[in-house]
């Protein structure tokens, strides 16, 4: 079981890797306050981030078939070897991640389920509330919030040199 969590995981951070969503550098915004200001904002986030992040989360799947189909297109011209692999996987991983559900539990527990098979393990929040760090007994992964809404998270976590970004809804 640990193996089909693993591969799963890695196979969804290496397809979405390839299918970089730029929204996330449109969103950056710089504002300016005093420090008491400042400190008040950090632990609002913080508390709110952590209320919208309370819930049963699945893979929005359709989100990942359209990046993914655009990714495909982009590569057909340089790489139509790695274009058709690529087109060949998208069902099948679009099947693998419609099956599976993150569940993130007060008291910082959490739940990942992939086709019927739960695993337990912790998560919370650092930086502010803008990290989101999940462990279980096998690895710890620390993942950028880049949008949550109360049916919408998109996070960004660090591959090597690539940048994956992996949306989920309520």
């Amino acid at each position: 079981m640990k193996k089909i969590f693993s591969i799963c995981f890695v196979a969804v951070l290496l397809v979405a890797g390839m299918a970089l969503d730029v929204q996330a550098q449109k969103k950056k915004k710089s504002k300016k306050s005093d420090d008491s200001d400042i400190s008040s904002n950090v632990a609002a986030a913080n508390i709110s981030n952590e209320s919208l992040l309370l819930g049963k989360w699945k893979f929005d799947v359709e989100h990942f078939k359209e990046t993914m189909k655009k990714e495909v297109d982009s590569l057909r011209n340089t790489d139509p070897e790695k274009a058709s692999e690529m087109e060949a996987n998208i069902k099948i991983l679009g099947s693998m991640l419609s099956a599976m559900t993150i569940e993130y539990k007060k008291g910082g527990e959490m739940e990942t389920s992939i086709m019927g098979n739960t695993k337990k393990g912790s998560w919370h929040l650092e930086d502010n509330g803008k990290i989101l760090v999940q462990k279980n007994k096998d690895n710890e992964s620390k993942s950028r919030i880049i949008e949550i809404t109360s049916s919408k998270l998109v996070l960004e976590s660090s591959e090597g040199e690539d940048k994956i970004q992996i949306q989920l809804i309520k």
